[in-house]
């Protein structure tokens, strides 16, 4: 039973986590950045990585071996809306791979071009340093700062905090996300088990709110209003 419930709910994860079914909201919620101070005025959202060790595998042990941690990780990417919900998540990836390769791989870069077209206005996502910068894309200074860029790095992590504590909500509402004995891939699930425990995180903020909510002062949608939004979205993905 605990399976068929996992895969059911698996099926909604990659449309009810995409950036497209927010598309015509990422406007005003760069808007809401702004006029909560944030210094980047088309920037309407946080990027990040996240990992979780796992057991050590018996297939592609060096893919999955993260050389600065010195533990087997899977790593997932996500980007953090002012609502306080992930607006979308790209994942399982390599534990050895690089936020950079990670972000090509979801083609977020491309995705965000695209609706800054369709949408006719600049729009762009913060984080950090790890990031390459692209149009769509600004990450916090590195190297050598002049006293002006360090307040702007300093004012900017505050905001991108928004993500440290998305991945903090999940980890207490979810504790197994992060119990490295049931992490044992090809004896369970346990990519699944991640990306699942991602939706229900962020539809437990629709029901209960969060930290960030009270920080950007912005409201999540209801329980009901974000499953039509992602059923569109579902809707659109079967009929292509």
């Amino acid at each position: 039973m605990y399976n068929v419930a996992l895969d059911h709910v698996f099926l909604h994860v990659a449309s009810a986590m995409r950036l497209e079914i927010w598309e015509e909201n990422l406007p005003a919620f760069a808007r809401v950045l702004r006029e909560r101070g944030c210094p980047e005025g088309h920037c309407f959202g946080f990027i990040d990585g996240t990992m979780f060790t796992i057991c050590r595998p018996t297939v592609g042990q060096e893919a999955m071996y993260n050389g600065w941690k010195r533990q087997h990780k899977v790593k997932y990417q996500c980007v953090v809306l002012p609502n306080f919900l992930i607006g979308d998540w790209f994942g399982p990836g390599a534990g050895r791979a690089h936020d950079s390769q990670v972000l090509a791989d979801s083609n977020l870069v491309a995705r965000l071009q695209g609706m800054r077209g369709r949408l006719d206005v600049e729009l762009c996502v913060y984080g950090d340093p790890a990031y390459p910068v692209h149009d769509v894309l600004l990450r916090a200074p590195k190297g050598r700062m002049t006293n002006a860029m360090e307040a702007y790095a300093t004012l900017m992590s505050h905001y991108r905090e928004s993500v440290e504590w998305v991945f903090g909500k999940m980890g207490e509402l979810w504790p197994f996300v992060t119990d490295v004995r049931r992490k044992t891939t090809g004896s369970r699930a346990t990519s699944k088990e991640d990306c699942v425990a991602a939706l229900l995180t962020n539809y437990h903020t629709c029901r209960y709110g969060g930290v960030a909510n009270r920080y950007f002062d912005t409201l999540p949608p209801s329980m009901s209003e974000y499953r039509a939004m992602y059923h569109l979205q579902l809707d659109r993905l079967n009929s292509q």
